[in-house]
């Protein structure tokens, strides 16, 4: 209840808005979310990793990947790491970063964080090399930092007409 979601639904709008990308979407509650017309969406998630390896040049999004992702299964490793070869944008949403392997951690290049414990904003902090993710500790609901690797961390708490307008 966060907003992690409704901020994914919205970075795949804009992805279709400025580049004409459209989205493959893994979301276990498909029924309850909105994704938009240009996004490709399934529950199924053998199916989902199909189409992204059939494909090149789309945003990717897995939702609810605390749940669905094995960390230590060396597919979900090798469909983590090497996206990237294959589509730009790669989202993984999730409740708990934990929930990604030490190595996954390590791929990332950018995050949106929400609220977390201390122990998991040292875990960021460790990701980024940078202690500006410890404000994490304190964001109120929907508010989440937006990290890019070698950048300042920013806080944000965009409005829902805000998201529906973003720029990437």
């Amino acid at each position: 209840m966060c907003g992690k979601t409704t901020l994914a639904i919205a970075l795949s709008g804009a992805h279709w808005r400025c580049h004409g990308m459209p989205s493959i979407v893994y979301d276990p509650f498909k029924r309850e979310h909105a994704w938009g017309a240009h996004a490709w969406v399934t529950d199924d998630i053998e199916k989902y990793k199909r189409a992204v390896a059939g494909t090149r040049g789309y945003a990717v999004f897995w939702d609810e990947s605390t749940t669905s992702m094995r960390k230590a299964a060396a597919d979900d490793i090798r469909f983590f790491s090497q996206i990237r070869h294959s589509h730009p944008a790669f989202y993984c949403i999730g409740h708990d970063v934990t929930s990604l392997s030490p190595l996954m951690r390590g791929s990332l290049t950018e995050a949106y964080v929400f609220r977390q414990s201390e122990s998991r904003a040292a875990i960021w902090v460790e990701v980024f090399a940078d202690k500006h993710m410890l404000l994490t500790t304190n964001l109120e609901k929907r508010e989440f930092v937006h990290k890019r690797a070698f950048e300042l961390a920013q806080r944000r708490s965009p409005s829902l007409s805000e998201l529906n307008e973003m720029k990437l």
